[in-house]
């Protein structure tokens, strides 16, 4: 319910600068969703890392033209991440299943390769930082029934970049978008825990999404 409660708001915000564009058209601002597929996985100082995490993302973006080429795009994001181990003999749990929730806040500086909004198809490349928040956090050991536990001792928020490419197709006055995006935290979930395969570890999301823009 929060989490709906949350997309609620921010819809009813973009709404609100979509009906103040209309009042001066002269603005650029456009706005748009997004919903994909993500394939989330762990690197740490474990050489072989975390298997990935098969997931999903949904979110909404506003855009505002700076120039003919480029425009900023600001995020509203609901991306799950983690990732999934098996160890060696000898640890407590071999087999396990992390899994994060998160509301991510990327800003993307977008080029669209001097594409205007009557184009029919418009490639552009992307990057930008994130800020994401943390809504939950659990384990599971996969060889071991209702064994879901909440982790509390990790890091409540993280922060890093996004980049990729997407391509647009129009459509009257949409857009229809099929996007790659990479995203890499640049700090550790955890720095002082004591599982060798997360220790320094850090988020690597892979993701392929589609999508909307109404100009």
């Amino acid at each position: 319910m929060r989490i709906f409660l949350l997309f609620l708001l921010a819809i009813v915000l973009i709404n609100t600068s979509v009906k103040a564009q209309e009042t001066n058209n002269s603005s650029g601002l456009v706005w748009g969703l997004r919903l994909g597929m993500n394939w989330a996985t762990i690197k740490s100082d474990f050489d072989d890392g975390l298997s990935a995490r098969t997931s999903g993302v949904i979110g909404v973006f506003t855009r505002h033209k700076l120039n003919n080429s480029f425009l900023v795009q600001p995020e509203i994001n609901y991306t799950l991440k983690g990732g999934s181990s098996q160890l060696p003999p000898g640890f407590i749990i071999r087999d396990y299943r992390l899994s994060f929730d998160f509301f991510e806040f990327p800003v993307l500086l977008r080029y669209n390769f001097g594409s205007t909004s009557e184009d029919r198809f418009k490639p552009d490349v992307f990057l930008g930082p994130f800020l994401a928040f943390r809504l939950s956090s659990t384990l599971e050991a996969k060889d071991i029934s209702n064994s879901e536990v909440t982790i509390k001792e990790v890091k409540s928020n993280d922060y890093g970049l996004a980049f990729g490419t997407s391509m647009g197709f129009k459509i009257d006055n949409v857009d229809i978008l099929i996007e790659l995006r990479y995203s890499l935290s640049l700090t550790s979930f955890d720095e002082n825990i004591a599982q060798p395969d997360l220790k320094n570890a850090k988020f690597r999301v892979f993701s392929i999404s589609t999508g909307f823009v109404i100009n």
